[in-house]
Order: structure tokens, then sequence, then C-alpha cells
């Protein structure tokens, strides 16, 4: 893809958003805050998904191919990936969600479309149900090749490399090193920010936000990672957290991090691929 058509397909995606900028910083008290919800549906997720449903389109042109996208969600990843990907051609995108346990608003933002190349499945179980069958689907290797299968979650990294844009954003408005406390369900976003920090982004610290769903804070205690239910129900993200079984793929590539509230230092989350145990393992960060 030369350099034009990547600034076309740049501007085509976000014409749609209610910012300028894409990103805005506003003033909280002493704190800042980087806006992330001016995209269609208001999840920080529309900022990779628009640019990458046209990186899809191009490439499908070009390559005369059509393939099927398969997506899990617990509500904005679904609502985000339909509104980028909806009337495009050369795709299908199917969309697995857990009935009844998204919101209104999430359900609505996903079922309104009429292009025919949208799928919207409901499964019975949790998000983690939903995302269990997306993984099997791709580890069949027959089955994912023959539909020629492919995925927008956090697992794909156009996904993770767009995002990193905005936090090189933050800091040249901000030009001093500076901390981000990240709402995280599947440490998708302050991954990307981790990302942006080892590539030389002069972060200091992340701190990664849950609410009472706080199984990660439950892994420091005991060091086990088994099926964790809610302590509360929610509707809303990305404050979701009950397996994580997205969290635990980016663990695997060294993702899961987030700074102690305990006073014991820093902390890095690690498991081998696919395995529910998990080892802490104190690293100097950067």
């Amino acid at each position: 893809m030369g350099s034009e058509m990547c600034i076309r397909d740049r501007s085509k995606s976000y014409s749609n958003f209610r910012c300028e900028d894409v990103v805005k910083i506003s003033d909280l008290g002493k704190f800042k805050i980087l806006e992330l919800f001016h995209g269609p549906t208001l999840a920080f997720k529309d900022i990779a998904m628009q640019l990458i449903g046209n990186f899809y389109q191009y490439h499908l042109e070009s390559a005369e191919k059509k393939i099927n996208i398969l997506v899990a969600t617990s509500g904005d990843t679904g609502a985000a990936a339909i509104d980028a990907l909806k009337g495009k051609s050369n795709l299908n995108v199917f969309v697995l969600h857990p009935h009844n346990k998204i919101s209104p608003v999430q359900r609505r933002l996903m079922t309104i479309h009429e292009e025919r190349n949208v799928f919207n499945i409901a499964i019975e179980g949790n998000f983690d149900d939903c995302q269990n069958l997306v993984k099997a689907m791709f580890n069949d290797q027959n089955f994912s090749n023959k539909i020629n299968m492919s995925g927008v979650n956090s697992i794909n990294w156009a996904r993770i490399i767009c995002q990193i844009v905005y936090y090189f954003y933050a800091y040249f408005q901000m030009s001093s090193k500076i901390n981000f406390s990240v709402p995280t369900g599947n440490f998708g976003d302050v991954y990307a920010g981790y990302l942006a920090k080892k590539i030389g982004l002069p972060i200091n610290k992340f701190v990664v936000a849950t609410n009472q769903n706080d199984i990660y804070l439950d892994l420091e205690d005991d060091h086990s990672f088994a099926s964790f239910e809610n302590k509360i129900s929610l509707f809303s993200k990305p404050l979701r957290l009950v397996i994580n079984t997205s969290g635990l793929l980016h663990s695997n590539h060294f993702v899961a991090l987030y700074s102690s509230t305990r006073g014991r230092g820093d902390r890095v989350l690690y498991s081998n691929r696919y395995k529910f145990r998990w080892e802490l393992l104190l690293l100097k960060l950067l």
C-alpha cells in the first residue's frame, strides 16, 4: 500500500469522528483526560477499527479474495467492528455476543444494521465462551483456511499498532514524561501503551484500573488463575473481567502490565500459552 493510499484511507476512516483530531485532551482538575470516545460507536476501538476496515477493503479488492471475519464481544468490540465493516465488499463479519449479557445500547448498535454482510449470533454463556468458540475455529486450520477466516479482536496486531498512535499524540501534546491510568478489561489498550514505551516513548508509569471484578488482584494473592464469575453484574465496558482469555493471550506475549497499588513494586503477569495457571514475575521495567 503506497503512502498516498494510506493517507486517503486514514482521512476516509476518521471522517465520521466528532473530533477533528480524532482524540481530544481535556482537563479534570490537575489531571488530563485523553478522550477516545469520539468515534461512531463511542468506543476507543473505533480508532483502530475504522482504519482496519478500509485496509481490509483495499487489500481484498487488490487480491480479488473474500474473507469471513469472526468477532467475540461483550458489547463494544462487536459494535465497533460492525460499523467499520458493514457494507464492505468481499467480506462478511460474524459477531458472537453473550445472550442477554450486553446492554440495550450495545445490542442496538449491533443489530440495527441491514447490510447483508453482517451477522449477529447470541451465545448462551459469557464473553469467554464466545472467545473460546472463536479461538477454537482459528485453531482448526482446515476450517479457518477453508473459509478464509480473519479476526479483529485485539489478537489482531493491526489494532494494537493503531492504538499506539494516541499514546504518542498525548505525549506530544504534554511534552513531558507522563503516567497513564487505563480502564482495563483484556489489556488490549494498555498493551498498546506498553509497546509505545518499549519503542522509546518516555512514559513513567501505567496504572491499570479495574472495578470490583478484580480477578487480577486475586491472582496476585494466590498466584493461580482459575475460572471466576463476575462479583457484580455489569453492562458496560471496558471494566469487565471474568476469565479474560484475551488478556491471557496478551500476557503470553508479555502484555499484562500493571502498577502495584500495594507498595511491592511493578509486576508483570506471565502465562504459558492457553493455560489458566499463572506465575508472577518481578521484572525491572523501563
